[in-house]
């Protein structure tokens, strides 16, 4: 089933089967595929550890530059169709999935969280300092994202202890 919805103005396809929706997450993640329009990374996801002939037909298909956003990665007579996948709903004016930061059996360069961008912004760079003092998850942003308006964006707020002065209030005896 195609479900067709509206996303920041451009209409974009929804088309998970319920085998592959269970397996969206980020202990399944397994490597990344570039988009040949936006040129984002976008997850690839496999139920099980991928063989090492798996790792070289999805470098092939990556090698022949054919993948873009919302399309699967294999088409539906090749062995590979429903067992590597990607999320096909995402768009390209989509941001990088949260999954590609928070996979689990593999770690990926940090890119920004907008455009894909491998030139980020640093923990000791403002605004990203001052958003780790309130937030446990600030995600990567680029100089040119946070200079066309885009915030930084932020998960987990950080309960912040309120600090009281013991001293202020003391007894001197008197």
């Amino acid at each position: 089933m195609t479900t067709v919805h509206l996303y920041k103005g451009r209409f974009c396809r929804q088309k998970q089967t319920k085998k592959n929706k269970s397996h969206l997450n980020a202990a399944q993640v397994r490597d990344f595929i570039v988009c040949q329009e936006c040129r984002k990374r976008r997850v690839v996801y496999c139920s099980h550890k991928m063989s090492a002939a798996q790792k070289t037909q999805l470098a092939r298909l990556q090698d022949l530059e054919v993948y873009t956003c919302g399309s699967s990665l294999f088409p539906s007579f090749h062995p590979l169709h429903g067992e590597v996948f990607v999320r096909e709903a995402l768009v390209c004016n989509m941001e990088i999935e949260t999954s590609y930061y928070s996979a689990v059996t593999k770690k990926f360069q940090k890119i920004c969280f907008f455009c894909g961008d491998t030139d980020i912004l640093g923990a000791e760079d403002e605004p990203i300092l001052s958003l780790l003092k309130q937030y446990s998850i600030v995600r990567p942003i680029c100089r040119g994202c946070l200079e066309q308006g885009k915030k930084p964006a932020t998960r987990n707020s950080l309960k912040l202890k309120k600090t009281t002065d013991k001293h202020s209030t003391h007894d001197d005896g008197n």
